[in-house]
């Protein structure tokens, strides 16, 4: 879980079907990022509420958050963009012989592709997200300038 996405962690931890407070969320996000506080966990629920994703009620003395319907659709999407990620960056690398590669390879190799899957999916998706908020500002040069620096990322480690 990347440090400072908040608002896109909190959506995925309500995502998993239990309610949390405030105070459950800054202690399980706090276990990535020392810096998050309630303080920091406050706004962007106020956020997440305008946008209609998330909602609470009152239990005690304490509000409990749960994902609205658009907050389970929203997840949802997030979650099968990056299955589709996923799936894709394993028919990339392993090509077209991807069947026979599944059959031939140990299982060994295949989990630590899934594990580099797991520890880049993250980024991947925010590549993307940024590379798509740039294409729809209208801003291709910046698009082109990002897939460039990827390129030569990829290449430096290749």
């Amino acid at each position: 879980m990347p440090a400072r996405n908040y608002p896109l962690n909190i959506l995925m931890l309500l995502g998993l079907g239990k309610g949390l407070s405030v105070y459950d969320l800054s202690k399980i996000l706090g276990r990535f990022d020392r810096r998050v506080s309630n303080g920091t966990i406050v706004p962007v629920m106020n956020r997440l509420m305008e946008l209609d994703y998330v909602s609470f009620s009152v239990s005690g003395r304490r509000k409990v958050y749960r994902l609205t319907k658009s907050g389970k659709r929203y997840v949802a999407s997030v979650k099968k963009i990056r299955e589709g990620l996923k799936k894709n960056a394993m028919a990339s690398i392993l090509g077209d012989n991807a069947v026979y590669l599944d059959l031939l390879a140990s299982v060994d190799d295949m989990n630590t592709l899934e594990r580099v899957l797991d520890l880049t999916g993250d980024a991947m998706t925010r590549f993307l997200g940024a590379a798509f908020r740039l294409q729809k500002e209208g801003k291709t040069g910046k698009v082109a300038e990002l897939n460039e620096e990827l390129k030569k990322l990829v290449e430096e480690f290749s």
